[in-house]
């Protein structure tokens, strides 16, 4: 076989070793977390493995004068194992869920950056004659585009009352201090008003 082809199926292997986690051996004493009951609070601190260690070389010679039954060292001995067992897969699945997090909120991002250039195309077409339907057949997507900036201005504009009612300072808000008028920035050209021809375009384009 090529060396190529077995480097790429050893890449291949080990790829899906990262992506498959098998926790079945913790299955059997696995606890669900359940509605209002609070997260166990006794965890492991320095100087559990010395306590441990402690109990063990003790049983045989003191357990019995010391009360130390035989239930109790299964019931440590079962406790170490099973702790073992889980940590085994902790570390891989917390990197999983991590990867999964950030390749759900990447992936949704950029579905919200088309919808807002198809939006924007939309709102560009407007322009032209013959095309006023679009505005009634696109209007939730134009409205899903906007949502944002317009929550942002009618926050705005609410503390801004307050503010008045109150004889309170005016809040300044992205336009600058006192109402000064101020360039828009990016993200709120992205989640607002339309931003000017091709620009998304071309910021999708160059991902």
């Amino acid at each position: 076989m090529p060396r190529r082809v077995m480097k790429f199926l050893d890449v291949a292997a080990t790829t899906e070793r990262r992506w498959s986690v098998d926790a079945s051996p913790v299955a059997a004493f696995a606890r669900y977390p359940r509605k209002g009951k609070p997260t166990p609070k006794r965890q492991e601190r320095p100087g559990l493995p010395e306590v441990l260690k402690e109990i063990y070389d003790n049983q045989e010679d003191l357990g019995a004068r010391a009360g130390v039954t035989a239930e109790d060292i299964l019931a440590l001995q079962t406790a170490d194992l099973q702790i073992a067992a889980t940590r085994q897969h902790l570390g891989t699945t917390r990197q999983l869920i991590g990867v999964l997090e950030y390749t759900e909120a990447d992936v949704d991002e950029g579905r919200h950056r088309r919808i807002n250039t198809i939006a924007t195309a939309v709102d560009r077409r407007l322009q032209e004659p013959g095309n006023e339907d679009l505005a009634l057949r696109y209007a939730k997507t134009r409205a899903y585009r906007s949502a944002v900036a317009v929550k942002a201005v009618r926050t705005r504009r609410r503390r801004t009352q307050e503010a008045q009612d109150t004889g309170g300072p005016v809040p300044a808000g992205k336009e600058g201090k006192a109402g000064a008028s101020k360039k828009p920035s990016r993200k709120a050209s992205l989640e607002g008003a339309p931003i000017a021809d091709g620009s998304l375009a071309a910021n999708d384009a160059s991902k």
